[in-house]
This record gives C-alpha cells, sequence and structure tokens, in this order.
C-alpha cells in the first residue's frame, strides 16, 4: 500500500489501508494477540505432568538395566548413555526405533505410549545384547 493510502487509513480512524487489505497497525495488533495465545497456552502446557524420564546405559555392549518398567498409556524419554569407546545401536522391532549411539554420548530417545506388555530392543551392532521394556498400568 502506498504511503497515501496509510496516511488516509490513519486519518479515518480505521486499521485497514487504502487497498482494503490489513494496514500495518492491524498486522501488528494480530501479530500480538498470536504471540499472546500461544504464550498464554504455555503455562497450561508446562502444568502437565511432565515426561517420565529412565536411565539406559550401555557398557560393555550389554544393556544396563536389561529390564525396564516404564507407565503404560504416556510417552517415555530414555535417556541412552553409551559408556563404551564404540558405537551401539539402540533398536527396536516391537516400537519401530533405531538409534545409532556414539561412544561416550548420551542421548534421548522418546518413545511410546505404549499398552501395557513387554517390548523387546537390541544392539543391532552386537545382537547378544537385548533388553526388554515393560509397560505397566498405572495404579489408582
Amino acid at each position: 500500500m502506498g504511503e497515501a493510502g496509510y496516511r488516509g487509513a490513519r486519518r479515518a480512524g480505521t486499521k485497514w489501508g487504502a487497498s482494503g487489505k490489513p494496514g500495518r497497525r492491524l498486522r501488528l495488533h494480530l501479530l500480538t494477540a498470536a504471540v499472546a495465545t500461544v504464550l498464554g497456552a504455555a503455562p497450561a502446557v508446562a502444568a502437565a505432568s511432565p515426561t517420565p524420564s529412565f536411565t539406559l546405559v550401555i557398557r560393555h555392549q550389554a544393556f544396563v538395566p536389561a529390564t525396564l518398567r516404564v507407565p503404560a498409556g504416556r510417552l517415555v524419554k530414555l535417556m541412552v548413555t553409551n559408556k563404551d569407546a564404540l558405537p551401539a545401536e539402540f533398536e527396536s522391532d516391537d516400537f519401530n526405533r533405531e538409534e545409532v549411539v556414539p561412544g561416550g554420548i548420551s542421548l534421548p530417545v522418546y518413545v511410546g505410549p505404549f499398552k501395557p506388555g513387554r517390548y523387546t530392543f537390541f544392539n543391532d551392532f552386537h545382537p547378544s545384547s537385548t533388553g526388554v521394556l515393560i509397560a505397566v498400568p498405572a495404579r489408582h
């Protein structure tokens, strides 16, 4: 919109430009409202219960612990730490996950939510290294 159209919209007391499109002030108000809406929703998200976190260590090409109990029906964070110098691959066909974990590195792996049951995982670079994730129902 040209400068004259913007000045005309300002003089007329409207937030619309001469072209019939939103003027600069209206766009700023809409952007401010959108940001306020998003920020206003943030406390509700933060107030939700935090994602449960569990530690899984790879040491001597084995998972420690080899059995991990997690809550059913929830997204969970597995902090997978490879204490070996060699890379490992945290993999599961049961819950369709495959993550290479370089030696000496920790990385988060988000999995779930799971139905109650047993789910196996393994190190694809060392297939005899296996573990079980057991999703247990919440107690009421």
